[in-house]
């Protein structure tokens, strides 16, 4: 499995706080609910060549700076930036 995109982290977040991944079920159950829940796009993550999304360094990419400083210290290429 390896990176093949960098994409924006983006995850459902209820008043309360509590999250959910928008690769799952929704979190919503009624449209009463919906009022509750907003779609956040915050930092960003990878998008591996297996389809699944995520990595291990992803929670410190705040700014695409940060990603490209993470992959330089790898040693690998930055893979293409997708959904800005």
């Amino acid at each position: 499995m390896r990176a093949v995109a960098i994409i924006p982290k983006r995850y459902w977040q209820h008043t309360n706080g509590q999250r959910a991944s928008i690769y799952g079920a929704s979190p919503r159950m009624t449209e009463k609910e919906k009022k509750d829940w907003n779609l956040i796009t915050k930092g960003y993550t990878c998008q591996n060549s297996d389809g699944t999304v995520g990595c291990y360094s992803s929670n410190k990419w705040h700014t695409l700076e940060d990603v490209k400083a993470s992959f330089e210290r790898l040693g690998k290429p930055m893979p293409e930036v997708r959904g800005k």
